[in-house]
């Protein structure tokens, strides 16, 4: 649910539109949530766990404090 939470913030908020490169990262994130949903594998949640943190951290911070040209003025 959490990538889907980004997708409608990142489109309703900040106006990035739906091809934007940024949403590389939200896929990233999707396939990890799906990743980790449908397995009861701990290693692979052992794996994963620390990449979606990550992606979760990078993947933000790139929607609200790079994005310059996304059509919010400051």
């Amino acid at each position: 649910m959490p990538p889907m939470i980004s997708v409608i913030t990142a489109s309703v908020l900040r106006d990035v539109p739906l091809l934007h490169p940024f949403r590389a990262l939200q896929v990233a994130g999707l396939t990890i949530s799906v990743l980790g949903a449908s397995s009861a594998n701990p290693r692979l949640h052992a794996m994963i766990a620390p990449m979606a943190l990550a992606l979760q951290s990078f993947g933000l911070g790139a929607a609200f404090f790079r994005l310059q040209d996304a059509g919010v003025a400051p």
